[in-house]
């Protein structure tokens, strides 16, 4: 079956900010907004981007689940007599205020079937024989696919047919942007960008590794809490990852620098040059993690809004200039740098030894 285009996380924001502009413009019009279904295998984010997209929006969001409804009153309302006519009494989840806001159907076709087709009306129209969605409120569903790999309810054309379907794809650099902005520690991030293929979309999944990576924060130091990581990541991830994550912890128990210590320390070279020495002098695994390190910095001044201070720029040239640093690295990072459409950045390139080193 054909669950549309398949988008990374970034797409997929930015077909929701489109759809829901057009939503609007339809709206004005007086008709319903088309919904948006985002299908995908679990634990890929799916319903975490239609949350954040709200949330960072400062948008409402009602998020519920229709495989709950056991029935149809759930989804209606309850019949009470008002002045010897029958009408329902919609249900209290059911949003009241105007916009805009997020109606999230969350795993939607795993419910009953009579329930989705009850669904009908409110995916068509934006409302039932009982109650209709303010203005600015915006459907949302996420479904899991119809391959034979999970416990969903097959949906009929007539269904499909009165929405948007996309298909997302999990990309391990996007999710490492998401992981930065939600505070994951570095050496977790780094874990993940070096070893992606150990995410099996099965046992181990972005959702469970997040799961497992909040569970390391509670533990402190200590020999004893340290036997528990094993247990812990056997418990969230599949076998190979968390033997995989165990060795990984292991090898770097010299922590490189983060992000915030290479661009901010006043002591560049007790904070940054001689960790990364240790490191760089260990077995030929330490340079790929140093290459994952590298690409955790980049992808952080990618993502940045303002340019860098005098003061982080002199650290970040302290960086370039390190002498154990591969050649082949360096040029490479400072191409890398040229990418970026910074001001200051390329100001910095431009006016320094930089132009000439890549001539």
């Amino acid at each position: 079956m054909n669950h549309g285009a398949k988008v990374k996380a970034e797409q997929l924001i930015q077909l929701l900010q489109h759809q829901f502009q057009r939503n609007r413009q339809m709206m004005q019009k007086g008709r319903a907004g088309t919904p948006v279904c985002i299908w995908g295998a679990h634990g890929i984010g799916k319903t975490q981007i239609a949350r954040d997209f709200a949330k960072r929006n400062n948008w409402k969001c009602i998020s519920l689940a229709p495989a709950q409804f056991e029935e149809m009153g759930d989804l209606l309302g309850m019949p009470q007599i008002e002045e010897s006519r029958t009408v329902f009494r919609k249900p209290a989840w059911a949003p009241e205020e105007f916009g805009p806001g997020i109606l999230l159907l969350d795993d939607f076709n795993r419910a009953d079937d009579r329930i989705i087709r009850g669904l009908m009306p409110l995916l068509q129209d934006g409302r039932t024989v009982s109650w209709g969605l303010p203005p600015d409120w915006h459907i949302v569903l996420t479904a899991n696919p119809d391959n034979g790999d999970y416990s969903v309810t097959p949906l009929d054309a007539s269904l499909l047919t009165r929405m948007l379907h996309v298909e997302l794809t999990f990309d391990v650099k996007s999710w490492a942007d998401w992981a930065t902005a939600y505070r994951i520690p570095s050496l977790l991030i780094d874990f993940v960008l070096l070893y992606p293929d150990l995410i099996d979309h099965e046992r181990t999944t972005a959702r469970s590794l997040v799961q497992f990576f909040d569970s390391l924060q509670g533990l402190d130091q200590t020999k004893k809490q340290k036997t528990l990581i094993p247990v812990l990541a056997k418990g969230f991830l599949g076998e190979d990852a968390a033997r995989q994550f165990v060795a990984y912890l292991k090898s770097t128990q010299e922590h490189l620098p983060t992000v915030g210590v290479v661009l901010e320390t006043n002591d560049f070279e007790s904070a940054v040059a001689k960790p990364i020495n240790n490191f760089l002098n260990k077995s030929t695994l330490q340079l790929d993690v140093f290459s994952v390190f590298w690409e955790r910095i980049y992808r952080t001044l990618k993502n940045r809004p303002d340019d860098l201070t005098p003061g982080e720029l002199i650290n970040l040239e302290k960086l370039l200039k390190l002498a154990q640093l591969p050649e082949d690295l360096r040029k490479y990072w400072v191409m890398q740098l040229l990418d970026l459409d910074q001001k200051g950045i390329n100001q910095w390139i431009a006016q320094g030894d930089w132009a000439k080193y890549l001539l």
